[in-house]
């Protein structure tokens, strides 16, 4: 088994770590750290970063204006902008974003997937992590059961042949004022039996208002689409409560958003286990109040970053993310702000810690940063989430994957 060299002349392990030197790759795991390679580029190595709330298939429909009439009309808006559900036009956008991801740096996904077709593309393109098949809507529980176990059943096929499989299958119930409480059940069945669970949950306070009253701007976007909404009768607590309550909080589970927690909320949060995936710029464009990510942090609840759909953001580039945040919320610190964007979400997408120690996984990132190779760990740190940075190139397992920048990689294998 030949051992590699990285061509980098520091690596910034992890938060707490800087490498000044080389890693060894051997069978596509970190073997050990070595000295610098003779002749190595002005490059240093960082983890991979993992995007926990994505929508790759919405790439190829690009950015939707926000409606000043609110969220609900944002999702008209989309669903116009989409146009009709076409699951080979969904599958060449997810072919796109996953192309994009991989060029800002990005080893792994939780994508979800709307039709079922999109995860072979992201499954083709060499991306870790999960497709959440998203369910929602009036179908009949059987039918929707049955589609899920088939294609629960087909997923190790998406992998392109004589390729390990790298991507796993989720489900993912959309929103309470979409998804009807039979589907929050099936997936919560589904999840205890190992299936990936996420939904997006307290993302507008709109969404509170329909669980309550059954009224407000989703049951008027119901009666535009002249679709039933998903509730017979109100549910008088918050949206996270209504989630407990269908046993969606749970260890593992992957909340997208939480912009709006109501009482009590922090603590159920805190107690469950469950993951907060917080889409920082998305949530900016959607002008959502100031999110509460650091009264999560400061209970305990694991937040990761994620970068929600190209028809709410600008780029798919978790360092765009990071960057964002390091100016708009510096009291959570370059170090918090760098696990959001690789450790916290590791372990769920892609069974690694989203960290370059010997025996993990190679996945990573091969950086220029603006200023020259970083010479201590808070320089690291600031370059890497201030986004003064240039992917080189992006490796998972130990080789080299995706469509790196033009010039500059002769040196990488």
């Amino acid at each position: 088994m030949s051992t590699t060299a990285l061509p980098v002349r520091a690596v910034l392990v992890d938060s707490q770590t800087l490498h000044s030197g080389s890693l060894a790759i051997e069978g596509g795991r970190v073997a050990s750290r070595v000295g610098v390679p003779n002749q190595a580029p002005p490059w240093f190595a960082i983890p991979g970063l993992r995007n926990a709330h994505v929508h790759l298939d919405l790439s190829g429909v690009g950015f939707v204006r926000r409606a000043d009439r609110g969220f609900a009309a944002w999702v008209l808006d989309l669903l116009r902008a989409r146009g009709p559900f076409d699951p080979r036009t969904l599958e060449r956008s997810a072919a796109l974003g996953a192309r994009l991801a991989l060029e800002s740096g990005t080893t792994s996904v939780a994508d979800i997937d709307s039709s079922g077709s999109s995860a072979s593309a992201v499954a083709r393109s060499g991306l870790k992590g999960i497709s959440f098949r998203e369910i929602l809507g009036a179908t009949p529980l059987d039918a929707v059961a049955s589609s899920l176990d088939r294609w629960f059943a087909g997923f190790s096929d998406l992998a392109p042949s004589g390729e390990p499989r790298r991507m796993r299958p989720g489900v993912s119930p959309h929103a309470p004022y979409s998804t009807p409480p039979a589907l929050y059940e099936l997936a919560r069945a589904n999840s205890e039996r190992g299936i990936p669970y996420t939904t997006h949950i307290a993302e507008t306070r709109a969404e509170a208002e329909y669980l309550r009253t059954l009224g407000g701007e989703f049951a008027s976007l119901f009666e535009t689409l002249k679709v039933a909404g998903p509730r017979t009768m109100p549910f008088e607590a918050s949206p996270l409560a209504y989630l407990d309550h269908l046993g969606g909080l749970a260890p593992g589970h992957l909340l997208a958003h939480v912009n709006h927690p109501e009482p009590g909320d922090l603590e159920r949060l805190a107690s469950s286990g469950a993951i907060v995936a917080f889409c920082p710029r998305s949530h900016a464009f959607f002008g959502h109040r100031r999110h509460p990510v650091l009264e999560y942090l400061d209970r305990g609840i694991p937040v990761a970053l994620g970068t929600d759909s190209l028809a709410s953001n600008g780029s798919l580039s978790l360092f765009d993310e990071m960057a964002y945040l390091s100016v708009s919320r510096p009291e959570l610190g370059a170090r918090r702000i760098f696990e959001m964007a690789t450790a916290t979400a590791a372990r769920l997408l892609d069974s690694g810690s989203g960290k370059l120690t010997e025996g993990e996984n190679a996945d990573l990132v091969i950086l220029e940063a603006q200023g020259g190779v970083p010479g201590t760990l808070d320089e690291a740190l600031q370059c890497v989430t201030f986004g003064a940075v240039r992917v080189i190139a992006t490796y998972i397992d130990g080789a080299r994957v995706g469509f790196p920048s033009a010039g500059g990689t002769d040196a990488v294998p």
